[in-house]
């Protein structure tokens, strides 16, 4: 089920999307997780206008949740900065044939947009094809130049701060990287995650772990409880330690974008398990 904001969710229901939103919001994380859920249900063949949006599960949201939609185009530059060429790339965009229900660009870092290139997506959006969108994502409306913003809807997105996982999921996660270090234990990922909720949690609470690890030897544990666990762990050099622990925030980030969660799981599970295997 893709957890798409009532509000947005309610701009599909209507059967007339819009064709610029600006979704507002100061955790960046949370407003791209929004902008793919709201492009999943705009494109879903299995859209339900009176349920949650999109079904998640079909091959649309599937390659969306991964950005390799063909009928999605997520403007992303060096360091933010969208240029000129980056805005004519999208209005090209927005004119090629189209194979689904519509297209969508979505411009994540609208404070990266230089003047030129607000002018040119200004023309596009005060005219645009037929069945496309643009979806903008800022910190505040003031990054947006008046001119464009007058031609857009804003949403103002609740901000969501991650929680501190609890000790007892904590518990789990430490036993379980201890025993899928030998074993491959993909299946019991079934017992510590079951919704998406809950899933996230649980690399959160990954995450902490596996950042400790990176760090161990330090003063700088959060956790001095597990560190007779984390010491009798093979020696695997820093980068590896720290990659894993990286792999773990990609993981959090890929369930919030809903990716499939058994899939996340699964290469997760296999990396982890493939880093003392292969005897680092």
């Amino acid at each position: 089920m893709v957890e798409l904001n009532p509000r947005l969710l309610d701009t599909l229901k209507r059967g007339s999307p819009p064709q610029a939103l600006l979704l507002v919001s100061a955790n960046r994380e949370s407003a791209e997780a929004q902008a793919l859920s709201w492009v999943q249900a705009r494109l879903c063949p299995n859209f339900n206008k009176s349920g949650h949006g999109a079904c998640g599960t079909c091959g649309s949201c599937l390659r969306i949740a991964k950005k390799q939609s063909e009928s999605l185009l997520w403007v992303a530059s060096e360091n933010d900065k969208i240029s000129l060429d980056d805005a004519q790339g999208a209005a090209r965009f927005l004119q090629l044939r189209q194979l689904g229900a519509a297209r969508v660009v979505v411009v994540p870092a609208v404070a990266g947009l230089s003047p030129q290139a607000t002018n040119s997506l200004l023309k596009v959006v005060e005219e645009p094809p037929e069945n496309s969108h643009f979806i903008f994502l800022a910190e505040d409306t003031s990054q947006l130049l008046p001119t464009l913003r007058s031609r857009v809807q804003v949403f103002r997105l609740p901000s969501e701060r991650a929680s501190a996982p609890e000790p007892e999921k904590l518990n789990e996660v430490v036993s379980w990287l201890d025993v899928a270090r030998s074993e491959y234990a993909v299946d019991s990922w079934r017992d510590l995650a079951g919704d998406r909720d809950s899933a996230v949690n649980c690399f959160l609470a990954i995450s902490r772990v596996l950042r400790d690890w990176a760090v161990l030897g330090s003063s700088e544990l959060l956790h001095e409880e597990f560190k007779s666990v984390l010491i009798r762990w093979p020696d695997v050099p820093l980068y590896s330690r720290i990659e894993m622990w990286r792999e773990s925030e990609r993981a959090i980030r890929d369930i919030k974008s809903y990716v499939d969660r058994s899939l996340v799981f699964e290469d997760f599970s296999l990396r982890w398990h493939s880093l003392f295997a292969k005897g680092n």
